[in-house]
């Protein structure tokens, strides 16, 4: 009697052994499904319609920023470009993969939809790029996070613009306001629209009133710090505040 009892324990603590692995997924195989998340997947707060491709020096052939995968070993880098601008009439953007030398090796076709930024349908090369912000991407095809971030992040780069206005020594300044609005003065009279960081070397300007009006300043620095340059008259912009410490040391040195 007693040895059936210890069977019959014995055979209990086994099926509740295998029901508990079954209900944790500890039994492997292939017929399970992980609901494992990717720890990269990002949300989609930054539409890509309004990316700029950059103006770092990219690939051997090609002047943009680099995208560099995180933690992708089997990933490569790669640049966007306009398509228009690389003599396609359909998608808005051609993505092109570079090799360790930094030469093209791979091409893809994209259109910005609906807050992603998606092959075109005949692309042998698929992609589904969310971004949560213009310096940072993630590829829920290959589930493969980019970032062509370099010291900064988005947010203190945004930082270094937000509350501040940029002048030239002709006059013209932009006005980044903290809410995102922005003001344009050109030759004395004021320009609404807004502003946004759209690439890691570029922030933009965007007309209220004409979009032909829009303008893209490169973001430079150096041993002073932040400022920008428009190809827009060829001038270069700085924060108010540095033109007016160089105005008072004019002064003084009068």
């Amino acid at each position: 009697m007693k040895r059936n009892i210890k069977k019959l324990t014995a055979v209990l603590l086994c099926l509740t052994l295998v029901l508990s692995l079954a209900a944790c997924g500890g039994g492997g195989g292939g017929g399970g499904t992980s609901n494992t998340k990717d720890p990269y997947e990002i949300k989609a707060e930054f539409d890509p319609y309004y990316l700029h491709p950059g103006l770092a020096d990219g690939s051997a052939t090609s002047s943009a920023d680099v995208w560099y995968p995180v933690d992708s070993p089997d990933s490569l880098p790669m640049y966007l470009t306009y398509a228009a601008d690389a003599g396609y009439t359909e998608g808005d953007f051609l993505i092109t993969w570079i090799d360790e030398e930094g030469y093209d090796y791979a091409y893809c076709l994209a259109q910005a939809e609906d807050m992603e930024l998606v092959s075109l349908e005949d692309e042998e090369i698929e992609v589904d790029f969310v971004f949560s912000d213009a310096l940072t991407a993630y590829d829920k095809e290959s589930k493969t996070q980019y970032t062509r971030a370099g010291k900064m992040t988005a947010d203190e780069l945004e930082a270094c613009f937000a509350g501040k206005t940029f002048t030239s020594r002709q006059g013209t300044s932009y006005t980044f306001n903290e809410d995102g609005s922005a003001i344009q003065n050109a030759g004395g009279v004021d320009y609404s629209g807004t502003w946004a960081l759209t690439a890691a070397t570029v922030v933009t300007f965007f007309d209220e009133e004409d979009a032909a009006f829009d303008v893209y300043l490169q973001i430079l620095e150096d041993r002073q710090g932040i400022y920008l340059y428009s190809d827009v008259g060829n001038r270069y912009l700085y924060p108010e505040e540095e033109n007016e410490a160089e105005a008072d040391g004019s002064s003084e040195a009068a």
